[in-house]
């Protein structure tokens, strides 16, 4: 079993995303070996909560990672907005998400390109109404088969994209450098390595691994935390249950491709 640090390419920042499948034993790993946000599978449609996701979400804040979470779509049983709900206050847990991604990966075939964004819109404004700042998650051969073009261009719009596009699901890849990385859709993340994924520090199981398109101010900036060396106060209704001396600027340093 080959373990991999975090990814050292000059302006993006590295993280990870887990569900039930994975187990952090050991988060300050994660941290030590340059990862510095993770995005955490919370619910999926309105009837799932994934059991691991105030462990995860917990055990990741608590050692100064920035958090994100992802609800699973179901476009196909309606309901989008209650769908954000779910995802948003991760099961009526007590830890609020500020990042939320709509996970749109699977729809009716019946299902036509307008109602699929009709749905997207409607799953991005309450999570807007619930306070939070969401983004679209989704994979490039998705978007192409299942939006017309202007459909498409409108849901690209909507919210900053986490794109999944990565070259196998049963063998991981990394990128070497920032010419490596696909550009098929304008992406804030990037899910560069799925299924395949890659055995990092702390997590026994196979792990899926992104980045993110800037540097680490930039991305405290997107989780909507204040400058780096900033005390504050992680006990409000936004950032959760602790405080953070927000001293993260780690993975600044060449790692392990």
């Amino acid at each position: 079993m080959t373990i991999r640090n975090a990814l050292y390419i000059p302006g993006y920042s590295d993280g990870i995303d887990v569900s039930r499948v994975q187990r952090i034993d050991d988060a300050q790993a994660l941290v030590d070996a340059g990862f510095s946000f993770a995005l955490i599978k919370t619910s999926e449609a309105l009837t799932y909560c994934d059991p691991r996701a105030q462990e995860h979400l917990s055990r990741c804040r608590d050692v100064g990672m920035m958090v994100g979470g992802y609800g699973f779509a179901r476009p196909g049983l309606g309901q989008p907005r209650e769908q954000a709900r779910a995802a948003v206050d991760t099961c009526a847990g007590y830890i609020h998400i500020v990042r939320p991604a709509l996970d749109l990966e699977l729809a009716p075939p019946e299902m036509s390109s307008r109602a699929l964004l009709d749905f997207s819109i409607e799953w991005l404004a309450e999570a807007r109404a619930q306070g939070c700042l969401p983004v679209n998650y989704s994979y490039q051969s998705f978007l192409a088969a299942r939006f017309t073009d202007a459909d498409r261009a409108t849901f690209l719009s909507l919210a900053p994209l986490w794109l999944a596009r990565y070259r196998s699901v049963t063998s991981p890849w990394a990128p070497a450098s920032a010419a490596e990385l696909p550009r098929p859709f304008p992406w804030t993340l990037l899910q560069y390595s799925g299924d395949g994924g890659y055995h990092v520090p702390g997590i026994g199981q196979v792990t899926d691994r992104n980045l993110f398109a800037g540097d680490g101010g930039a991305l405290r900036e997107f989780f909507g935390l204040p400058p780096e060396g900033t005390t504050i106060d992680m006990g409000g209704p936004v950032h959760g249950t602790h405080v953070v001396d927000a001293a993260l600027g780690r993975g600044e340093g060449p790692g392990e491709v």
